[in-house]
């Protein structure tokens, strides 16, 4: 018995000393990328091991205990298809998860990848966050296993006890972590079971529970769980009338718990229960589902909107290179169809400058390299200086353009940021307003917040359209009224921006009577 104790404890030590440091080998035969991802995971306390072939990776596998490996399809010597074969049919390594890091985005080779076994595949160039996120993910996944694994010796030396006196298993039933309850069938007057009376509790079920162990004892067992099914219970009693041993999830709704219940039969007519409180291991492992979920819909969304985006640069681009190249090639033409190309190439690099100009601003927003500096700032003077920029534009269209905020207001903001926000909304309205018409910029306060409006005569938007101005997954190419082209990723970045200064922003408008785009920021 003693021997069998020492085993149990020797590997609950080898458990809890592997748990202190995770070990991730990354096998690419470029050292660029090596040491990219080594600094990625070293800087997030992650310890990571290169090599650059094969060969040298099946020599480390043999030397060191990995918790995960990242692997390159395309090596020097051989392929990471073969190496991922080989170390899943090795009965020591099998068990370590894999991640494909590599150029190869095809479907055939993603789909091959899993059915070598693979656990993820990811495809260059990536993100860093999403790569460290992903990473993070696969390794909590291997504690938790470890974890569990560590839980189950844990029961195997809490069974020894059992068997070694009545004394040890009177200490351990009533210190152990999970609950146990002994029951006893109870029959009705024509000899039928009809339901089981607790027999002991230990004072973990009372905690599961919230009743007094004294109130616990001799109470029928489907009161205390009351959303028992008729399936569970004829379980219950086949193991009491025959020693059959099951298990069974239950989740109370009373308690609000999940219970996975392991259940025996110590003599005839009777029944023990282990009930392990499993109600964090379910939430957290729906919230790993969950943030999967939002992941894929954000990568798909992203997609989505770098597909509009691109189109939006490529007809700007086919329109410069066109005129340019009728201006290079053309040798008759006179000076006022040269003035006419070259303003019209003048337009189109404006407007392509402008897009890369809020693509880059977005780009930032999203990696987090933008931060909320609040200072406090002439609110007139800030609307000034923003139509001193757009002044052309509005002078062009004959747009008047109106600053109807108090000449002392000042508010506490970032500057940047407002500014950001300010000239993509005043451009927007001009883009959609006939001449003589206006755009108008007024202020005002409520609840500690500024609430800034920006107005226009223009030609308004279709209440069916409103909700999804701010939304980067749908297509929202609009025509301004000089055939002005739109695509909404100056208001993706205006709802970004705002929110970042902690306000939130809308839209009011119908059509043919001009549109308010309202946003506050706190005090």
């Amino acid at each position: 018995m003693n021997k069998i104790r020492n085993f149990v404890n020797s590997e609950l030590l080898n458990k809890n000393n592997k748990m202190q440091e995770s070990n991730v080998l990354i096998v690419d035969d470029s050292k660029t990328i090596n040491h990219f991802i080594s600094t990625i995971l070293n800087e997030n306390n992650i310890n990571s091991i290169s090599a650059f072939d094969a060969d040298e990776a099946w020599i480390l596998l043999g030397q060191i205990e990995f918790d995960l490996i990242m692997l390159d399809v395309v090596l020097p010597d051989s392929n990471g298809f073969q190496l991922c074969k080989k170390i899943k049919e090795n009965e020591i390594l099998s068990e370590i998860p894999i991640i494909f890091i590599t150029g190869l985005g095809d479907k055939d080779n993603i789909v091959h990848a899993f059915d070598l076994g693979a656990v993820d595949y990811i495809v260059k160039p990536f993100d860093k966050a999403e790569l460290l996120a992903r990473v993070k993910i696969h390794l909590d996944l291997v504690h938790t296993k470890t974890h569990l694994q560590q839980e189950v010796i844990e029961h195997q030396l809490k069974a020894i006890a059992l068997k070694e006196s009545e004394q040890n298993y009177r200490l351990l039933f009533d210190n152990m972590m999970n609950g146990f309850t002994v029951n006893q069938v109870v029959y009705n007057s024509d000899n039928s079971a009809y339901d089981f009376k607790i027999l002991s509790a230990n004072q973990a079920f009372e905690e599961i529970i919230g009743i007094k162990k004294e109130n616990i004892i001799g109470q029928s067992f489907k009161e205390t769980f009351p959303e028992i099914n008729t399936s569970q219970y004829e379980k219950l009693l086949k193991v009491a009338l025959t020693g059959e041993k099951q298990k069974m999830h239950y989740f109370s709704k009373s308690l609000n718990k999940y219970l996975n219940i392991s259940v025996f039969s110590p003599k005839y007519g009777q029944f023990a229960a282990v009930y392990e409180d499993v109600t964090q291991q379910m939430k957290a492992e729906q919230e790993l589902k969950d943030s999967e979920k939002q992941l894929r819909e954000l990568n798909a969304t992203k997609d989505k909107f770098f597909s509009i985006i691109a189109h939006d640069l490529r007809s700007p681009f086919t329109s410069i290179i066109g005129l340019s190249e009728m201006l290079t090639f053309e040798e008759d033409m006179d000076n006022a169809q040269v003035k006419e190309f070259s303003e019209m190439i003048y337009q189109s690099s404006v407007k392509t400058y402008e897009l890369i100009d809020n693509l880059l601003s977005w780009a930032r927003s999203q990696t987090g390299n933008i931060k909320n500096n609040p200072t406090e700032l002439n609110l007139f003077q800030l609307v000034n200086t923003i139509f001193d920029i757009v002044s052309e534009k509005a002078q062009l269209k004959k747009v008047n353009l109106i600053n109807d905020v108090d000449k002392e207001v000042i508010i506490k903001a970032d500057t940047d940021l407002l500014k950001t926000v300010l000239r993509n909304l005043v451009t927007n309205s001009i883009k959609f307003t006939n001449s003589d018409g206006f755009v108008k910029i007024s202020h005002s306060k409520s609840a500690k917040k500024n609430h800034i409006c920006v107005e226009d005569s223009g030609i308004g938007i279709a209440k069916n359209s409103l909700q999804d101005l701010f939304r980067i997954d749908v297509n929202k190419i609009s025509i301004g009224n000089s055939e002005e082209k739109g695509n909404g990723l100056g208001l993706i970045i205006c709802k970004e921006f705002v929110e970042k200064m902690g306000g939130k922003i809308h839209a009011e408008s119908e059509l043919e009577k001009g549109s308010k785009f309202i946003f506050t920021i706190p005090e």
